[in-house]
């Protein structure tokens, strides 16, 4: 049973063939110290045993609501959501990802505590199949105004992390349906040119990670050279650096999934628009890559650690080198002055309500980049 002295929180959660991991996310959301809340499950078209894995679940909790659509991709499935939620605060769960007990009850605070702030996040820790860590993100403090910030490192772990307001994903329209990648990355943008942002400073996320597979990685690039273009578009406050910047940041990170696809004419062609985007940071990066192979520093990226449950939320577990700050110096300091200047950007930026008007919109019509 709720307590309805505390506000509402609505965990939206969007499944499609989601059978391997449905019911332990369902659990990791259901088991939250924060007993205000409703878990608003939507089915987009599967195929396999998620529905009746979610009805088991809910035969047990009132919270949990079950909804369905014909296959539409997941930002359908949240939009289609979002039509159904009826708390004061919405937060994500993947159907794969896995949250802390306290993670809630710590974002709510946050958010009830300063009426500016619409968004607040939590570190995040990558885990695998089993719920296993095997490494931790690099601890972010993007807070306060963040729009230019957000787009530059983006918060990490995807929509699993964030508790919005659900006034401000009134006020922005929801998710652009016309992505089915990189659509958190988006919605956050439009809430950081809305408002404030906060940050729970603990691993309260797990974001799990599969094997990235060649039609993956074809997926990604061709979903965000569309967002490139829409962010663009419908963030002209943003200055143009700022735009080149990110857009290299992300295909940098796309080549180096390409070059370990063993797919080096995809990944060359990328460092050359890397290059011709942001050509300090790609060099910088570039060359401490090599000097990395030329030490023969081969230490493997990803450390067991324990399981998700069990791990202390203070507690890094196997950072990089590179993310503990034990390496690639220029490279972070190189990010760590434009963080600044970026910080010193969204102060000046105003933060200011987006139009739900579909006959303001400017952004490009979706199409294949």
């Amino acid at each position: 049973m709720t307590n309805r002295t505390e506000p509402l929180v609505s965990v939206l959660m969007p499944a499609f063939n989601a059978e391997a991991t449905l019911a332990e996310s369902m659990r990791s959301a259901l088991a939250s110290s924060y007993s205000a809340l409703e878990l608003v499950l939507v089915d987009d078209g599967s195929s396999d045993e998620t529905v009746a894995i979610a009805e088991t679940l809910a035969q047990g909790d009132a919270r949990v609501r079950i909804f369905r659509q014909r296959h539409s991709g997941v930002s359908a499935a949240l939009n289609f959501g979002l039509t159904h939620v009826r708390g004061e605060f919405v937060a994500r769960l993947d159907a794969d990802d896995l949250w802390h007990p306290t993670k809630l009850a710590k974002q709510v605070k946050m958010l009830t505590a300063d009426p500016a702030t619409m968004l607040t996040y939590t570190h995040v820790r990558y885990i695998d199949g089993s719920g296993r860590i095997f490494r931790d993100a690099a601890p972010q403090n993007l807070t306060g105004p963040a729009l230019c910030q957000i787009l530059y490192s983006g918060i990490v772990g995807g929509g699993s992390s964030a508790l919005f307001c659900r006034s401000v994903l009134d006020a922005v329209g929801g998710f652009d349906e016309r992505l089915g990648v990189w659509e958190d990355l988006v919605m956050h943008l439009k809430v950081g040119a809305a408002g404030q942002i906060g940050c729970v400073a603990e691993y309260l996320t797990g974001y799990r990670v599969g094997g990235d597979s060649s039609s993956d990685l074809d997926r990604s690039l061709q979903a965000w050279r569309l967002a490139h273009k829409l962010i663009e578009c419908e963030f002209p406050q943003v200055p143009a650096f700022v735009h080149g910047w990110s857009h290299a940041r992300r295909l940098l990170e796309l080549a180096e999934g390409f070059a370990h696809d063993k797919r080096y004419r995809t990944s060359g062609a990328l460092l050359a628009e890397c290059l011709a985007n942001d050509p300090v940071r790609t060099s910088a990066f570039l060359a401490y890559r090599l000097h990395r192979r030329l030490l023969g520093n081969r230490r493997p990226l990803y450390q067991p650690g324990p399981l998700f449950a069990e791990a202390d939320t203070d507690t890094s577990y196997g950072l990089s080198d590179f993310d503990a700050g034990l390496e690639g110096h220029r490279v972070r300091a190189l990010d760590q002055s434009r963080e600044r200047l970026m910080r010193a950007i969204d102060s000046e930026l105003s933060p200011r309500p987006q139009s739900t008007d579909a006959a303001e919109t400017t952004a490009p019509a979706a199409a294949d980049p």
